[in-house]
């Protein structure tokens, strides 16, 4: 095993490497200095090379372990903690995890795979995302030990939602090539730049940072507050993103519970069930947050990094009625078929 110890300072912006970042997800956050060591468990094919200006590359063979960039524990265990980094996997890498939000005692709450060629996911689930090799995408993977609440975000959008409560307090960050299990004479490569490490500014505070919209996806459209209303009772529809007004952008305020107040960046109101019926094909509004249930939901991740959203207080999910596809469509409350109408991406807005 050789190891080097380096440390990276980030670089500030909106465009790096020629992607676009999401500003959303680093809203909150103050970025700090962290140092790495080289973990290089190979037997003479796997390798690490610094390619300078804040470049990595990183590469394991068939039956070798791992090389990784090992990042230092948090200073701040107590809080969210957030990694960033621009990634990319050649098309030969397979079985191999890329990066990691672990402990050694703690487990991995976070694990990114590239199982398949091409592929992602997180710790054996479902592939979210194909055709991925051979191209930077984006990480942002973030989690707070005290709450349990973990995410991860591939290009702004969020992927990965959990809850994971521990007690342990020794957590770090990792990027590089874990083999999982590549066949005979098989070889990943993955390359890493613009790493940063961030803790959340303000303590007490659960809410998923910055602002999202929330597309269907059946039909492709975001769920919007209609005419962009800032009074109770408005319909909240599905409709084309991109208007000038931000009632088609929402942010997720977490409860004690659990559950998120969704609320419309436009209005500041909360989307709520009508009524705070039990019923399915009761309407979908924006109203004043009460904590009533009705006006609480639970993004559940359903893979392929899509969510349904659970109500607190029904049961029920939110879907789009009749698997309409047109503009104006107010949402409602539905049995969970597991329909394409009733699952929703959410992603990340500046």
């Amino acid at each position: 095993m050789r190891s080097n110890l380096k440390t990276a300072v980030g670089i500030c912006g909106l465009v790096l490497g020629g992607l676009t970042v999401q500003a959303g997800i680093t809203d909150g956050f103050t970025q700090y200095t962290a140092n790495y060591t080289v973990q290089n468990w190979t037997t003479g094919c796997g390798g690490f090379s610094d390619l300078g200006g804040g470049e990595y590359e990183t590469w394991v063979c068939a039956g070798e372990s791992r090389v990784e960039m090992r990042w230092d524990n948090w200073p701040n265990q107590n809080i969210d903690n957030q990694f960033e980094c621009d990634a990319m996997f050649d098309g030969n890498t397979q079985n191999t995890a890329i990066h990691q939000i672990k402990s050694n005692t703690g487990g991995e709450v976070i694990y990114l795979q590239v199982s398949s060629p091409g592929t992602l996911r997180n710790d054996n689930g479902a592939v979210f995302l194909t055709g991925m090799s051979g191209s930077w995408f984006h990480i942002n993977s973030i989690f707070n030990p005290v709450t349990g609440d973990a995410s991860a975000y591939i290009n702004g959008s969020l992927k990965v939602i959990r809850n994971y409560p521990t007690t342990d307090r020794q957590w770090y960050f990792k990027n590089g090539c874990y083999n999982n299990g590549l066949p005979a004479g098989g070889k990943s490569t993955a390359w890493f730049k613009n790493i940063k490490s961030y803790v959340k500014s303000a303590s007490g505070n659960t809410d998923l940072p910055g602002y999202y919209k929330i597309l269907n996806r059946n039909s492709g459209l975001a769920v919007v507050v209609q005419y962009a209303a800032t009074t109770n009772n408005a319909a909240v529809i599905q409709w084309a993103y991109g208007g000038s007004a931000s009632n088609d952008e929402w942010g997720f305020a977490r409860q004690s519970n659990g559950y998120y107040e969704v609320v419309n960046r436009n209005s500041g109101k909360a989307m709520v069930v009508k009524g705070a019926s039990t019923s399915a094909g009761a309407a979908i509004i924006q109203y004043t947050f009460n904590t009533s249930g009705n006006d609480e939901w639970q993004p559940v991740d359903v893979g392929g990094g899509y969510f349904k959203f659970v109500n607190q207080k029904s049961g029920l999910v939110l879907g789009v009625p009749g698997n309409s596809t047109s503009q104006g469509t107010q949402l409602d409350q539905e049995t969970d078929t597991g329909g394409n109408n009733q699952q929703f991406q959410i992603v990340s807005v500046p």
